[in-house]
């Protein structure tokens, strides 16, 4: 379960014609929230889950270059019975070993495809995979897009200029 309203349809309206899906100089927000669980269906649903929650802004910081960040991020565990209808809730919780995601890294694509990911080498190993499975979600094969075929709608969007 991952929270990015309408990220790369809007992403695609705003930039389709340079052929990246970040606009230079813009910064676009958005809710994140990912859930990771464990278990059995049998003889009782059982899981063990955590959440992670937090910002996510994107900074379109040169052409095919975007600045990625994960504010606020939070933790939630969970561990018991489990039903998916509706998700057991948890509380979220700042945890300080959670820092290293949310130091900035940037992703750099050709055509909207995640090519290259830039980050501090002495981040852990966990830190690391979290943030090239966010690019990789952040990405969409633009070769394969026709601008006359795109179907997209806007929910809540806020464009602000990058400081």
């Amino acid at each position: 379960c991952i929270t990015l309203p309408h990220l790369i349809s809007v992403g695609l309206h705003v930039s389709f014609g340079s052929r990246q899906l970040f606009t230079v100089g813009d910064e676009y927000k958005y809710n994140y929230e990912v859930l990771i669980t464990t278990g059995t269906e049998e003889p009782v649903s059982h899981a063990a889950s955590y959440r992670l929650k937090g910002v996510l802004r994107v900074q379109g910081t040169a052409q095919n270059r975007v600045t990625v960040k994960l504010e606020d991020v939070g933790i939630g565990l969970f561990n018991g019975q489990w039903s998916y209808f509706p998700v057991p809730s948890v509380n979220y919780l700042p945890l300080e070993e959670l820092n290293s995601l949310s130091e900035p890294f940037q992703i750099v694509s050709e055509n909207g495809k995640f090519k290259t990911l830039l980050m501090n080498d002495q981040e852990p190993e966990w830190a690391s995979n979290m943030k090239r499975g966010l690019a990789t979600y952040l990405q969409m094969n633009l070769e394969r897009v026709s601008p006359q075929k795109l179907m997209f709608f806007k929910d809540e969007e806020v464009r602000q200029k990058a400081i």
